[in-house]
C-alpha cells in the first residue's frame, strides 16, 4: 500500500488504531504503574531505615540510582508481568520485613 504524502499514512495508522481492539492498553497501563508502586516499596524500605529526614539530604548519584531501580521494575513488570511481581512478593515475604 503506497502513500502519496505522510499524511495520508498518518491517518490511515490513526483508523487503524481506533478500529483495533485496545484492550491491550489498559492492560499495560495497569503494569506500568504496578512497576512504578513496586519500584517505589523496593526503593522506599532502605530509605525509610536509613534515618534520611529529607529529600535533599540526598546525593545526586543516590537519585540516579533510586530513577534506575524504579526503571527497571516498571520494565520488567512489563515484560513478565506477574511472574516478576511473584518473586519480588517472595523475596520481601522471606525477608523478614
Amino acid at each position: 500500500m503506497a502513500f502519496k504524502e505522510p499524511r495520508d499514512l498518518i491517518e490511515f495508522l490513526y483508523i487503524k488504531f481506533l478500529s483495533a481492539d485496545t484492550g491491550w492498553i489498559n492492560s499495560m497501563y495497569a503494569k506500568i504503574i504496578g512497576g512504578m508502586v513496586l519500584g517505589g516499596i523496593l526503593v522506599l524500605i532502605p530509605l525509610l531505615y536509613s534515618g534520611i529526614e529529607s529529600v535533599e539530604q540526598l546525593s545526586s548519584l543516590q537519585l540516579c540510582l533510586i530513577f534506575l531501580v524504579m526503571q527497571t521494575c516498571i520494565t520488567l513488570t512489563v515484560k513478565l508481568g506477574d511472574r516478576f511481581v511473584d518473586a519480588i512478593a517472595k523475596g520481601l515475604g522471606n525477608s523478614g520485613l
